[in-house]
């Protein structure tokens, strides 16, 4: 961003040394999708009267909704057209249709519930019960040592 005009210089294709392009793709996803998730009193080109949202996160776009399949399918194909309109490209490894459970982030969202990841929690079950002050101190680590 220019300070003295406050206009945003972009390069057409990634620059030698890619560091900004993580938030030119956040970007240009979240501007993609932004109008998926307005109320209804706002102004959109797609229709919002359904029950359903379209989010990203960094490179992870997740859609959502609670009416039919057709309906679902609509949101996907929609989601599809603009990814496309605006040159980008599905990694169809990647893709997963039709998930009543996802997991991101360390969190599980299961039948409209969110709570931690298993999956991330079996290291901290399978840790040793602490039963002395030496053990208690090397969990804590550095952080405690001079006030213990």
């Amino acid at each position: 961003t220019c300070p003295f005009s406050n206009v945003q210089y972009t390069h057409k294709k990634a620059a030698y040394g890619i560091r900004h392009v993580g938030a030119v793709v956040v970007r240009t996803l979240q501007t993609l999708l932004s109008d998926l998730n307005t109320p209804l009193s706002s102004p959109s080109s797609f229709p919002t009267d359904k029950c359903w949202s379209a989010v990203c996160y960094v490179d992870d776009i997740i859609l959502s909704s609670n009416g039919s399949l057709a309906d679902h399918f609509e949101l996907v194909a929609e989601v599809i057209r603009r990814l496309t309109n605006a040159n980008l490209v599905l990694n169809p490894e990647k893709v997963v249709f039709g998930q009543k459970s996802i997991h991101l982030l360390g969190w599980s969202v299961i039948n409209g519930k969110l709570m931690p990841d298993g999956r991330k929690l079996t290291n901290i079950a399978q840790w040793p019960a602490i039963k002395t002050g030496r053990q208690l101190a090397s969990f804590l680590g550095s952080r405690y040592s001079k006030t213990v």
